[in-house]
């Protein structure tokens, strides 16, 4: 497994409303990576890529998993949506917003015009979409 493991979204992905297949089950000796408890995604968001990074070995290595969709709608109206859906505000630093959830799973979301400032998968959203939603979580 290399350090940063991505993998993009097909050319038509899947929306909200169609789910992606499932993982295929780790084989004998060989890990299973770890699902992410997700919020609901919000419906009008399109899958872009996915990724997992770790952080430097030692004692408290850390594996990040994180996802990111594109949306046509503002940055306000998908954070009143997680709002709305048992989303605690954590961070409201524009042009970002960020909602915490169970299982540490957060929520970041971000107009597409500053996407150079967050983390990407080098997958563009498409040029109407103009908010991308950053769903990530940590595991030991």
């Amino acid at each position: 497994m290399t350090p940063a493991e991505a993998r993009p979204a097909p050319e038509e992905g899947p929306t909200a409303a169609e789910p992606a297949a499932a993982a295929e089950p780790a084989t004998e000796g060989e890990l299973a990576a770890p699902q992410v408890a997700k919020p609901e995604i919000y419906p009008q968001a399109r899958f872009l890529c996915d990724q997992r990074v770790y952080s430097a070995a030692g004692p408290g290595v850390r594996e990040i998993h994180w996802s990111l969709y594109g949306s046509a709608d503002a940055v306000e109206k998908i954070a009143a949506y997680y709002g709305d859906h048992g989303g605690q505000t954590e961070v409201d630093d524009p042009p970002a917003q960020t909602f915490s959830f169970a299982d540490g799973v957060r929520v970041t979301i971000f107009p597409a015009s500053a996407r150079d400032q967050y983390p990407s998968c080098g997958v563009d959203p498409k040029a109407k979409e103009v908010t991308l939603i950053m769903l990530s979580q940590a595991f030991r």
